[in-house]
């Protein structure tokens, strides 16, 4: 057995013979709180995570339970300052709109408060 990641295995089919390949396992940093929020009652957490060295940035509920949301990837060559502008941005965002801004609800009411009409008359 050799010590590359990827691992072949032989799977017999009908008297033919494939090689099928175990995909290699992604390198993942230890994810850090960026900032937390409230919507409503419930409270969620602004996340930062490495995985294979792309910076992920995530918006999850602080309990645990409910739907995660990635807000932006590959700003690692923005710098500290984009990261920093874009957390703060999202957290008033999420404050104003009292909504999770990356959920298409809040996306939806969004362009309809800018536009001043209503995107489901507009298209439906």
């Amino acid at each position: 057995m050799s010590n590359s990641p990827i691992s072949p295995q032989t799977v017999s089919r009908d008297s033919s013979s494939m090689r099928i390949f175990d995909p290699p396992l992604p390198r993942v940093g230890k994810g850090g709180e960026l900032a937390r929020y409230r919507v409503g009652d419930e409270e969620r957490i602004v996340c930062g995570q490495r995985v294979d060295n792309v910076l992920r940035v995530t918006d999850r509920p602080a309990n645990g339970h409910g739907r995660c949301y990635l807000i932006e990837r590959g700003l690692e060559n923005d710098g500290y300052a984009a990261l920093k502008a874009l957390v703060l941005d999202y957290v008033r965002q999420g404050e104003h709109l009292q909504a999770v801004p990356m959920a298409s609800s809040a996306v939806r009411r969004a362009m309809e408060q800018e536009r001043g009409w209503r995107i489901r008359d507009r298209f439906l």
